[in-house]
């Protein structure tokens, strides 16, 4: 009864055990499945968007920013001292003038009567000096009688002495000649005296006249000042009196300004400057035409550098049309052309990445649906394209989205309708 017992016993572990190990190995053949069939998934692929790198036309610019000036622009200052008569209607700011335009009037009649007083003196000297040459021909006349008269009295004791010698007339006759010599002599020298003396007069009177005649001009030059005037064609900046205000000489009036060409002055940075070339088309933006551009033309490179910050000061002339137009004071972005490429190969600066090598980039390999990374140089950086020097070549797939998950070799899905890479159009990515 007993042995019978432990038989049972032992027969049942022994079924147990089968059990379990039956159970074990279902468990690990079980696992075994799951890992191969895990090992056989497909891989993850990430999801990018490709644009085809196409070579095409680009130039390189310099940008800058600067304020808009007139190409000219002048002060109307007053000449002459006075009140302010009148301004005509016209003088104001933002008015278009024209060369030698009346912009308003000082007080005239002081400088009026200046020149009335002056004329009048003028014309006494004229009939002075009439006068004094009437006198001076009569004088001259006398002196002309005068000196006659010394000659027959000089030819008269010459010829008496000639006979007192040979004793043929007495001495009285001679010490006679010889005195009215001496009395001829003496009427002449008084005859030159009053002839110089009249012409002296005339001198004085002729001076007397052209210091009245300058005095004149100034005054009519002078009256002439009263009027303000536009100095050229151009439009008013600003008025700085009203009717009534005293003004002085050199005080400012208004200013003018010519806008028909403004001018807009760039500071290029010296390792640019090599490449401005005078001549050359610009494009000009601003902010109060933000939808249009203008065209301008280098005109000037100064020669030297401001030293405080190493740039160069570009001088950008630009004809106004009629409307719109380029303003004093507007502020402005100037795009200087530097240097053109006929093939360039640009990218979009965000799908540019860097990395303790440098700049790189993805690029599809499509037969493999891989990535695939491309060390870059880059020559140029703009708003928002990248210039690449090498590293890349036209035709490829440029990866512009999505590359950021990415390392070299990882395997990339795009959208398998739409556009083709090739077609330079960028690709949605699958979902």
């Amino acid at each position: 009864m007993g042995y019978s017992r432990r038989l049972w016993i032992s027969a049942g572990l022994i079924i147990l055990i089968l059990i379990l190990t039956g159970g074990g190995i279902l468990v690990l053949m079980k696992t075994d499945k799951e890992s191969t069939a895990k090992i056989q998934e497909p891989p993850r692929r990430v999801a990018v968007v490709l644009q085809e790198l196409v070579p095409r036309p680009f130039t390189k610019t310099a940008e800058a920013y600067a304020t808009v000036s007139p190409l000219k622009k002048g002060t109307v200052s007053a000449r002459i001292s006075g009140p302010i008569d009148q301004i005509s209607a016209d003088a104001e700011p933002g008015r278009s003038v024209s060369e030698g335009e009346v912009l308003g009037r000082i007080e005239e009649t002081r400088y009026e009567i200046a020149l009335e007083k002056a004329e009048a003196s003028l014309n006494k000297f004229k009939a002075l000096l009439k006068i004094e040459r009437s006198e001076n021909e009569k004088r001259a006349a006398l002196f002309n009688i005068a000196k006659q008269r010394f000659e027959l009295a000089k030819s008269d004791y010459g010829r008496k002495k000639v006979l007192h010698e040979g004793k043929l007339i007495a001495k009285q006759e001679l010490e006679l000649a010889e005195s009215q010599l001496e009395l001829q002599r003496s009427e002449l020298e008084n005859a030159r005296s009053e002839l110089r003396k009249r012409e002296s007069r005339i001198q004085s009177v002729q001076a007397d006249i052209a210091s009245a005649e300058a005095e004149i001009k100034r005054l009519r030059e002078d009256l002439s000042d009263t009027f303000i005037r536009a100095p050229f064609d151009g439009v008013i900046g600003e008025r700085y009196v009203e009717v009534g205000d005293q003004v002085s000489p050199n005080q400012k009036l208004f200013t003018v300004l010519d806008v028909s060409t403004v001018k807009v002055i760039a500071r290029i940075p010296s390792h640019e400057i090599s490449r401005v070339k005078q001549g050359v088309p610009v494009q000009i933006t601003t902010r109060a035409y933000p939808e249009m551009g203008f065209t301008g033309q280098v005109a000037y490179i100064h020669p030297e550098a401001d030293p405080k910050n190493r740039t160069f000061s570009v001088e950008i002339h630009v004809k106004n049309q009629k409307e719109p137009m380029l303003l004093p004071g507007m502020f402005s972005r100037v795009r200087i052309p530097l240097q053109k490429f006929d093939k360039a190969l640009l990218i979009p600066r965000d799908a540019l990445l860097e990395d303790e090598k440098g700049a790189y980039l993805y690029v599809a390999d499509k037969s493999n649906r891989q990535a695939r990374r491309r060390d870059v140089v880059v020559a140029e950086f703009g708003p928002e394209e990248a210039l690449i020097a090498s590293g890349v070549k036209a035709g490829e797939a440029l990866i512009v989205r999505g590359q950021e998950l990415l390392n070299d070799g990882a395997f990339i899905q795009w959208e398998k309708q739409g556009p083709d890479p090739s077609s330079n159009q960028v690709r949605q990515a699958d979902k």
